[in-house]
């Protein structure tokens, strides 16, 4: 069970027929609760990034959060994750069928997101009633280039 946590970056092509009529898909974690995101994500990072992860507080690790990671639903962000050497088809195949230990993506498909030139934004959010510090506390990666 605990494998299936690794293949979160590959939800945009596993599932692109459900996704196909949304301009963004999202992963997380299962303890997770998720509420009216119309009020909680900015209109910027759905305009104007390609991935944005919410991290707490810890931004100057630039890594996509496994907790939550939101992606701009199109061929570059979906198939970003084929970067990592560890994600792809037939090593996902062997890993299952010999039960490899866990690997978290969250590394990999960081730098996979780097290689690919998406524009990635993270940003401190707690998925809480704490107030947010928006992007004064924010990091993003740009032409693979952290602002």
């Amino acid at each position: 069970g605990r494998q299936l946590v690794e293949y979160k970056p590959t939800i945009g092509i596993v599932f692109a027929e459900y996704l196909k009529n949304y301009t963004h898909w999202a992963f997380g974690d299962v303890d997770v609760l998720v509420g009216d995101l119309g009020r909680f994500l900015d209109a910027d990072e759905l305009r104007a990034f390609d991935v944005v992860s919410y991290s707490f507080g810890d931004n100057w690790r630039a890594y996509a959060r496994g907790q939550w990671t939101l992606h701009r639903n199109g061929p570059r962000a979906n198939v970003a994750y084929a970067n990592c050497p560890f994600l792809s088809e037939a090593e996902l195949e062997s890993r299952l069928r010999r039960g490899a230990h866990y690997e978290s993506a969250e590394g990999c498909y960081s730098t996979a997101l780097k290689q690919a030139k998406l524009r990635f934004k993270i940003v401190t959010k707690h998925f809480t009633d704490a107030t947010q510090h928006g992007d004064a506390d924010a990091a993003w990666l740009a032409e693979g280039e952290i602002r």
